[in-house]
């Protein structure tokens, strides 16, 4: 346990360092020298900090009508597009709180809602969506890969839907700026599908799939 909290390689399978605890630690945790202290951790815990602050600010803006989709439209319904099992810890909080009486109770007024699509079946796509309404969905695309099958396939069809459902004279890219963020490492393959870069939040590639509920993945739910 030292082991890992101090930064070694203890994946010895894929010669990495284990830092998922990371994401759970408060921004000042290092400033305390009783604590284990590891190599380069002040760093790695300021760059958590910062997307989980910008995944924040943009969850708000969101929610409260200042980022919009192309028609100026609130954005009430989240379809998380994902692969590898990114999904797991947030649709696992989800599930959770739909189960909580005091969630519930919450959120029984609310008109927004929660999806996860995460499989090249596009029967699972049309179910997930057919109720949604274009101008109102966000696609979040959550993936260490972003060029994994599951996700090249969902976004195009994703793209599709909103062409569909919207105007067909819209070009990608302003659907895509509108309707799309991103929570990747693969940051380069992000922007060539057109997320805007401020709409692409890092997820670092020691994040394993249970754990990205404490990532920036974590703000769906």
């Amino acid at each position: 346990m030292s082991e890992l909290r101090s930064g070694y390689s203890v994946n010895y399978t894929e010669q990495k360092a284990v830092l998922n605890h990371l994401l759970r630690m408060p921004r000042q945790y290092y400033e305390n020298s009783n604590r284990v202290q590891m190599m380069g951790g002040e760093e790695r815990l300021k760059e958590i900090w910062d997307v989980l602050d910008r995944i924040q600010s943009y969850s708000d803006n969101v929610r409260d009508g200042s980022v919009g989709g192309i028609t100026g439209k609130v954005l009430k319904s989240v379809v998380c597009i994902t692969a590898g099992g990114m999904h797991y810890g947030p649709e696992a909080v989800y599930e959770a709180l739909r189960a909580d009486k005091d969630a519930f109770e919450a959120t029984k007024d609310s008109d927004t809602s929660l999806t996860f699509v995460s499989n090249v079946d596009p029967v699972d796509f049309d179910v997930k969506t057919r109720h949604l309404k274009a101008d109102e969905t966000l696609f979040i695309v959550i993936g260490k890969r972003f060029d994994a099958r599951e996700i090249v396939h969902n976004t195009r069809m994703a793209r599709r839907w909103l062409k569909k459902n919207l105007d067909a004279k819209l070009q990608d890219g302003e659907l895509v700026d509108k309707h799309f963020c991103a929570i990747t490492p693969d940051i380069d393959q992000a922007s060539k599908f057109g997320i805007h870069p401020n709409n692409i939040y890092p997820m670092f590639d020691w994040v394993c799939e249970r754990f990205s509920v404490w990532s920036a993945a974590g703000m769906v739910s």
